[in-house]
């Protein structure tokens, strides 16, 4: 208490006075309590946010982390409004995860995406090159490995030559009909097509070339 004043008082400011919220509720003043916002998403990395609280005069409350990587820098305690504010440790992990802070009776939740190492990009492998005649049915067997072991999907891209239509273009096995050509007693018509691997971002490999005679 300090010297010269009457009542009661508080040694520090960020400590509660609960004396304040007993005298609250003896007079019939209920304290009620909301925070804001209620949850917040943030990247791998290391990060802060603030909570904003909001309480009757006199009504005490606490901010407490419920997880070892979260750390409550500011506003661990107080009365009436006020302002947590919050910092989190990047997350060393390969999944997401998620923690809590309790302020004022309220659960304030805070979802973290997954850090750890960086994910490599799949390889694919269109198969070798190929000489058919026209009219010919071509067979293509494409190949992909994902260095992390996530599963892949495949998509074929015709790249050059005549337009031909393929059987399945989302199968890492798919076929044509190589097209009539009307040069085709002199010349050659080159065919280039790359297949893709997903995930989800296609990473395309080299072309094979495809000759019809």
């Amino acid at each position: 208490m300090q010297p010269g004043r009457r009542g009661h008082g508080r040694l520090r400011d960020d400590v509660p006075n609960f004396l304040d919220q007993a005298w609250a509720a003896f007079n019939g003043q209920a304290c009620s309590y909301s925070i804001n916002p209620t949850s917040r998403n943030h990247g791998a990395e290391a990060g802060t946010g603030t909570i904003s609280v909001t309480a009757g005069s006199g009504c005490a409350w606490t901010a407490q982390p419920l997880d070892s990587w979260i750390d409550v820098t500011a506003g661990a305690a107080g009365s009436g409004n006020g302002t947590v504010r919050y910092a989190i440790e990047a997350n060393p992990s390969d999944k997401d995860r998620s923690g809590t802070i309790t302020v004022a009776g309220k659960t304030f939740r805070i979802q973290q995406a997954a850090g750890g190492p960086p994910n490599q990009p799949p390889q694919a492998d269109a198969g070798p090159d190929q000489q058919v005649y026209a009219t010919d049915p071509v067979s293509l067997q494409g190949t992909g490995v994902d260095p992390d072991g996530d599963n892949l999907s495949f998509s074929w891209t015709q790249l050059s030559g005549p337009q031909v239509s393929f059987e399945n273009d989302d199968s890492p096995v798919t076929g044509f009909v190589a097209p009539w050509w009307p040069r085709q007693r002199c010349c050659h018509s080159s065919f280039g097509y790359r297949t893709a691997v997903a995930r989800p971002t296609w990473i395309r490999a080299s072309s094979p070339l495809y000759r019809f005679r």
